[in-house]
């Protein structure tokens, strides 16, 4: 009896995404592999790893409001691409109200180089068409200020990316 056994040779791909400004690791990152039909989502250290067989891949990688890349990848040993780095595309309101101009917080940039996290917290605002986003005075929340038209897109996108984060839509009038 002769048995003849043949396997796939499989390599690591590991990929590692930060933003483009700030160079800090990018966490829930989207990551689409074709023609295997899989992925995931990078960790807090904006890494993603998986063991695949030898083939070309097409990556899809994608995370709110950045710029969405595709890639195309021989994968014949193991890869690493650690220099994938994503741009913030902003949404652009044309805001004319003179209340929000020269606003700021003295504390947050102190706060932000202590805990990077806030950053994190006000680009996801910013990124679901915040028109102007802040921490509070002692850093304990931040918050945003959206279009009518644009808020229940915002709660309900942030409270699904975000579950563990508190949300609550407030209203101002005659601002």
């Amino acid at each position: 009896m002769l048995t003849c056994s043949v396997f796939a040779q499989e390599f690591s791909l590991t990929l590692t995404i930060t933003d483009s400004d700030s160079s800090e690791p990018l966490y829930g990152v989207t990551v689409l592999l074709d023609p295997c039909n899989c992925g995931g989502i990078t960790n807090t250290s904006g890494i993603f790893s998986k063991r695949l067989e030898t083939n070309i891949y097409k990556l899809s990688v994608d995370y709110l409001g950045y710029k969405k890349e595709n890639l195309t990848i021989n994968l014949n040993k193991n890869l690493n691409l650690n220099k994938i780095k994503k741009s913030i595309e902003l949404y652009n309101l044309d805001n004319n109200n003179s209340f929000f101009k020269g606003l700021s917080n003295d504390l947050q940039g102190y706060a932000i180089q202590n805990y990077p996290v806030l950053k994190n917290v006000i680009n996801v605002l910013n990124l679901n068409k915040s028109f102007f986003s802040r921490m509070t005075g002692s850093g304990s929340a931040c918050f945003g200020f959206f279009e009518d038209k644009f808020i229940d897109y915002a709660m309900e996108n942030i409270d699904k990316s975000y579950p563990h984060w508190v949300v609550e839509k407030t209203i101002l009038n005659d601002l």
